[in-house]
């Protein structure tokens, strides 16, 4: 069945399928068949990674994985064009990918030329700029003592307990990982 007639086919089944429960799909499946392929219509967008900067990417890893519950998944080593994307004439960068069950994928790089230059200032909450990003966690103490035995920070007055004791809401604290970067533990 050549392109046109197969457009036609699923159209002609989405239509029908329109009055069903898949009809959604069926309907999605035409207009994708209908799309033109080569420079036609893009995927929708969909989230890629958070890449953060730290000083020792053996010591991030093992703060992530242990005290956060990401797994690792690959070793990356910039090429050439790296350079250009960070700006740097000269660059040579060790990166990992690490990943949460739910799918979030951060980007870990340490600089070993340029080396790295030390903690930028903290953004406050409320300015302009990627503040923290949040963790769903089943217990807040045990991540939370974790958190600080593998030596990041519990920021201990930020922890907010929402609804009651019959109804209880999030849980929520916000901590530091070794290199200064803010992270938001959450139970749900």
């Amino acid at each position: 069945m050549d392109g046109q007639k197969r457009r036609a086919f699923l159209r002609g089944i989405a239509r029908v399928g329109g009055l069903l429960l898949g009809g959604l799909a069926l309907s999605r499946a035409a207009e994708a068949a209908a799309a033109p392929k080569a420079g036609g219509l893009l995927p929708p967008p969909s989230f890629l990674h958070v890449a953060i900067n730290v000083q020792d990417i053996e010591r991030a890893t093992k703060f992530y994985v242990e005290a956060l519950g990401f797994e690792r998944l690959n070793d990356i080593k910039p090429d050439a064009k790296a350079n250009k994307i960070m700006g740097f004439p000269d660059t040579d960068i060790k990166a990992r990918q690490l990943r949460l069950a739910g799918g979030l994928t951060l980007l870990m790089r340490e600089f070993v030329a340029p080396r790295y230059s030390g903690v930028r200032d903290v953004p406050a909450m409320n300015k302009t700029a990627l503040v923290n990003f949040a963790v769903r966690v089943d217990d807040i103490d045990r991540v939370a003592k974790k958190v600080e035995e593998l030596g990041g920070t519990v920021v201990v007055e930020t922890r907010t307990r929402e609804g009651t004791p019959e109804k209880p809401g999030p849980d929520v604290v916000f901590c530091f990982d070794p290199d200064g970067i803010r992270t938001e533990l959450v139970r749900i």
